[in-house]
């Protein structure tokens, strides 16, 4: 139950990072459906896509199919091994499905490539706050807000229960 509750945390944060309303945008079964069976089409048309690929990928770890999604956001990286939004989302599905080290990697390389990705450091923080790494995670909070303060709510309502210095 917890691991759902920080996938849904990184979740709303890759889409209020993304400049989209979280609840604006549902992506129910049907739309998914729909637009994962348009992306085979464009894949037969263009194979190496990086952005069918990571759309589908995003449908996929939006509808929960984790696997589907690392498998799509690990082509992206194959093709485009800078693709930062691919590396944040594949964090957020490994640590849907329980591998938090591959998601701190995943968060970390975000980082490296674009130190002013503000999501990277909060999902690094919910990571390690579900590993029980609170220092850890209240430093990734702060460069987050730091980076950009919006973001401190977020944080906020998904971190209530954790002491603040």
């Amino acid at each position: 139950m917890a691991r759902l509750a920080v996938l849904s945390s990184l979740l709303a944060v890759c889409i209020m990072a993304s400049g989209r309303d979280v609840q604006a945008h549902p992506a129910g079964p049907a739309q998914s459906a729909e637009a994962t069976a348009a992306s085979y089409v464009a894949l037969v048309l263009n194979p190496n896509s990086t952005a069918v690929f990571y759309n589908r990928g995003t449908l996929r770890l939006r509808a929960g199919d984790l696997d589907g999604a690392i498998s799509d956001l690990d082509r992206v990286l194959a093709l485009d091994p800078r693709h930062v939004a691919a590396y944040n989302n594949r964090g957020i599905a490994r640590a849907g499905k329980g591998d938090p080290e591959g998601a701190i990697a995943d968060f970390i390389q975000v980082t490296r490539i674009d130190s002013k990705r503000h999501e990277a450091y909060v999902n690094l923080g919910f990571v390690r706050l579900e590993q029980g790494r609170v220092d850890e995670a209240r430093r990734n909070f702060a460069r987050s807000i730091s980076l950009r303060p919006s973001v401190k709510a977020l944080i906020d309502t998904h971190t209530s229960e954790i002491e603040r210095p």
